[in-house]
């Protein structure tokens, strides 16, 4: 439990130091710091793959299409949620993209509880109904519609349902994902 406790610590830290480092990098034109976070995300994850001896894993994901197929669109929408993101900071629309990962959790549910059939008790309805005061609150004083933010949100919570049907661990499945969006990244990367 204290190895999950710092781990999901650990991740909403480098989630809030993220954005400074995209904003020392607004001169690079997003797509390309998308293109390059693809190539060193797969760089990175598959060594890990390779140092936790998961090659039989990525073997098995190969013969079965329906997770292929399902890890291929995974990973179009993280690079989706990633791009966008990424486009946010660096266009200065830093309210919106702090703004998205607020609304992700209340679209996620609203999909779980649609799509996957989810259900909640009472209390788990309370959380949702005040988070999403604090959300509507919040647009409002914003004084537009966020549709940057709304895309962020909705391509995450997208990118976390289809995780739930994905049958391979995390190591493996963000690696085949950042591997399947790797040729378009090169192909970006060397046009650039």
């Amino acid at each position: 439990m204290k190895k999950g406790i710092a781990a999901v610590t650990g991740c909403y830290v480098l989630w809030g130091i993220l954005p400074v480092y995209w904003k020392l990098l607004d001169e690079v034109n997003p797509a390309y710091i998308l293109a390059s976070r693809i190539l060193w995300s797969m760089v990175f994850c598959g060594g890990i793959v390779l140092l936790i001896n998961r090659q039989d894993q990525i073997k098995a994901v190969f013969r079965d299409r329906r997770e292929c197929l399902l890890l291929f669109i995974c990973g179009i929408m993280v690079s989706i949620n990633w791009g966008l993101y990424i486009f946010a900071v660096n266009t200065d629309h830093i309210v919106e993209s702090s703004l998205a990962y607020y609304m992700n959790p209340i679209i996620t549910i609203a999909i779980g509880t649609v799509f996957l059939r989810e259900k909640l008790d009472s209390v788990q309805w309370l959380s949702v109904g005040i988070a999403l005061c604090g959300v509507l609150i919040s647009i409002i004083k914003y004084g537009e519609v966020p549709y940057l933010a709304l895309s962020i949100a909705v391509s995450f919570a997208i990118y976390s349902a289809l995780k739930k049907k994905v049958k391979s661990g995390g190591e493996v499945s963000i690696f085949m994902e950042t591997f399947c969006m790797m040729p378009f990244a090169l192909i970006f990367i060397f046009y650039r």
